[in-house]
């Protein structure tokens, strides 16, 4: 809550509301907790810098500022992907991937004409391109998180992994960690100490192999083809009869997008669905 908010306006997207987790605790405000975790702030501060980009919004900038596709997140993680890409021979793919990512302008839209997952591509160039590109990080990305925590998981016999948070700021913050550069070594390879730099160019082939396996040549690594949406209708689909669900659609955004969509499915095995969004 505020009253009277000096900045002349209330924003929120799962954030961090009050500055309670500050400290990492939660539970030791002079408030109830009305949050027991909260997101990593990127949707909030996105929205924050739309609402101040003018001194004048109406419906149409409002309705603009619901349904931004932009990604603080590409907009933060991409350049060091890129850079420890630039230090390694990559395969023809992988420099494919880097190729969508380097031309990427970090914004989200599905670069079809419509819904349908397998319908024609948009007529607009760029929207096609920066599909690609939101692919190509979007793989990279969940494919990173993945090689960073499951070896450490499965070794230590977690049934989760450390959250997108603490991936997030092992980049932003790393400070804030204890340790954070002893995530990135695999513990399945006991003579080789990996870096972070190692684990993102896996990622990245990683990534280019699952788009070549799912979608074929790199022309066709179109965001919308894979990053759907599907309506259940929850009683049936519960008891495995999806005759009533509505979908697959394509849609724009993705992970941490003030219109979230985050990826829901396995990156590594292809699947990008989505099955939550933004209210």
């Amino acid at each position: 809550q505020a009253q009277n908010p000096e900045q002349g306006y209330l924003a929120t997207a799962n954030n961090d509301m009050v500055g309670a987790f500050e400290d990492g605790d939660q539970t030791n405000e002079p408030w109830s907790t009305y949050q027991s975790t909260a997101a990593i702030g990127l949707r909030h501060e996105r929205i924050v810098q739309l609402l101040e980009a003018s001194d004048a919004h109406d419906l149409d900038s409002m309705l603009a500022t619901i349904a931004d596709v932009y990604s603080l997140l590409g907009e933060r993680l991409a350049p060091p992907m890129l850079e420890a890409a630039a230090a390694a021979t990559l395969s023809d793919d992988g420099q494919a991937l880097v190729d969508a990512m380097t031309a990427w302008d970090l914004t989200c839209p599905t670069g079809l004409d419509g819904v349908d997952p397998d319908g024609p591509l948009s007529s607009d160039a760029a929207a096609v391109d920066a599909s690609r590109g939101c692919l190509a990080f979007h793989a990279a990305y969940h494919i990173a998180r993945g090689l960073t925590f499951d070896d450490d998981r499965v070794a230590n016999d977690w049934t989760t992994s450390p959250t997108a948070a603490s991936f997030y700021l092992m980049f932003e913050r790393p400070e804030v960690l204890a340790a954070p550069d002893a995530w990135w070594d695999d513990v399945t390879t006991p003579d080789v100490t990996e870096t972070r730099e190692d684990i993102l160019v896996a990622a990245i082939e990683a990534a280019a192999a699952v788009l070549r396996d799912t979608l074929g040549e790199p022309d066709a690594w179109i965001w919308g083809r894979v990053h759907t949406v599907t309506l259940r209708a929850d009683l049936f689909a519960d008891l495995g009869i999806a005759t009533y669900n509505h979908g697959p659609f394509a849609n724009d955004g993705g992970d941490y997008t003030v219109d979230v969509a985050d990826v829901n499915g396995s990156a590594a095995n292809g699947e990008f669905f989505h099955n939550a969004g933004a209210s």
